[in-house]
């Protein structure tokens, strides 16, 4: 999970559906917290309501070393869940804790993709 969280250090882009219409958008926060990897946004955002309706998303990224690709399942993270994945992505975007809302990304399978490597699998 660290070799995807790797690539999550920086900007990514999430892929949701709004209605019958794919969305994409950058996301600049996630963390790795009791091995559960978590993604976070703010509660007025139209990523959060798409999220809620269809929770399936799909998230890109790249760096010096490759690309990665992963879907999976995002369940709200509450309560003390919540407050180790915000503490662990140390940031929020509007500067109140009360609108950040936290995703656990769950059966999460990631396909790493590397110039001169075959491509590694990884679930969790």
């Amino acid at each position: 999970m660290e070799k995807v969280l790797d690539y999550l250090r920086g900007i990514f882009f999430i892929a949701t559906i709004d209605g019958d219409q794919p969305r994409v958008r950058p996301f600049d926060g996630a963390a790795i917290v009791d091995n559960k990897l978590y993604i976070e946004t703010v509660t007025g955002k139209k990523v959060y309501a798409q999220i809620a309706v269809n929770p399936k998303v799909e998230i890109f990224a790249m760096n010096d070393n490759g690309t990665l690709r992963l879907t999976a399942m995002a369940r709200l993270a509450d309560g003390a869940e919540r407050d180790a994945a915000i503490a662990g992505i140390g940031k929020y975007h509007d500067g109140s804790l009360d609108t950040v809302a936290i995703f656990a990304l769950e059966n999460a399978a990631a396909t790493i993709e590397a110039p001169t490597a075959e491509p590694e699998i990884l679930s969790f």
